[in-house]
């Protein structure tokens, strides 16, 4: 048995293991052997028809021959078995590749689920110290910004000593970017200076409780907005003051564009607490 045979058998009787990478070798490997074959039978075929040939070396082409032809048989009928093996294989290793994905996909997903959960428990929590960050940065004003000489001052704000400049504990940068939307689609926290809003929540009958909650926490969350960016105006405009520039000036200092700034006019005069009352009163009052 010559060793491309036994390659072969050893292959469909899976007496050794293969990849399809290997089985697809094998194959190139059979084709080869078979086209040499197939020119050595042709070879021993014109030898045994030559009438000049010896005896001698037709008894040699015909032993040959007869081996020869055996062999290509058995090669080329090999040939589409190997393929088949080939398939199979190539299927198995698909298979066991996707199942390696799977589990590691599952793992994965079990690693970022928890962390995921166990950001969304103190998500609340995060949010409640970013709405207190904003009150606070706004209550050190008092400290850090001595008014106009001259400026009416509430004798309570009236500083008597120095105190060392409260910087904020979060920089506008992040309240500018930050958007924080609990588990039930509540809005926790929304960006302080950023022209990006939310829409008002859809009411339709299967959701009308949740709508009205949904537009009353919208409601508290405007008016919220407007004291905020009304005392934030006023800071503009004081500093304006002081420094004896125009208000544009200073809002730019402070990373706050024209479009912005006419945003923040409208939140002080009352727009989007407008349309939030409007809003809630159209859900309360359908007929009105």
């Amino acid at each position: 048995m010559s060793n491309i045979t036994l390659q072969v058998r050893q292959a469909l009787t899976e007496e050794k293991p293969h990849t399809s990478k290997s089985i697809a070798q094998l194959i190139a490997g059979v084709l080869a052997e078979a086209e040499r074959l197939t020119v050595a039978v042709t070879t021993d075929k014109l030898v045994m028809n030559d009438i000049a040939a010896t005896e001698r070396d037709q008894t040699a082409a015909q032993q040959r021959l007869g081996v020869s032809e055996v062999l290509l048989e058995r090669l080329t009928a090999a040939v589409p078995r190997l393929r088949e093996l080939q398939s199979q294989i190539t299927l198995r290793e698909r298979d066991e590749r996707q199942k390696t994905r799977y589990d590691r996909l599952v793992k994965r997903r079990s690693v970022v689920g928890k962390q995921l959960a166990e950001f969304l428990d103190c998500l609340p929590a995060f949010a409640t110290a970013l709405h207190e960050a904003v009150q606070l940065r706004e209550e050190a004003r008092a400290f850090n910004e001595r008014p106009t000489p001259g400026t009416p001052v509430n004798p309570m704000d009236d500083m008597v000593s120095d105190y060392l400049f409260l910087a904020p504990l979060v920089t506008d940068a992040v309240l500018q970017r930050t958007r924080l939307v609990g588990s039930d689609g509540k809005i926790l926290f929304a960006p302080i200076d950023s022209a990006v809003r939310a829409p008002l929540p859809k009411v339709t009958p299967s959701t009308e409780t949740d709508g009205l909650a949904d537009l009353k926490e919208r409601l508290r969350y405007e008016r919220d907005m407007q004291t905020h960016v009304g005392q934030r105006l006023q800071h503009f405009q004081h500093q304006a003051t002081i420094r004896g520039v125009s208000l544009e000036h200073v809002a730019a200092s402070q990373g706050v564009g024209e479009d912005q700034l006419e945003r923040f006019q409208k939140i002080a005069d009352g727009k989007m607490v407008e349309a939030a009352e409007h809003a809630l009163s159209s859900v309360q009052n359908p007929t009105t």
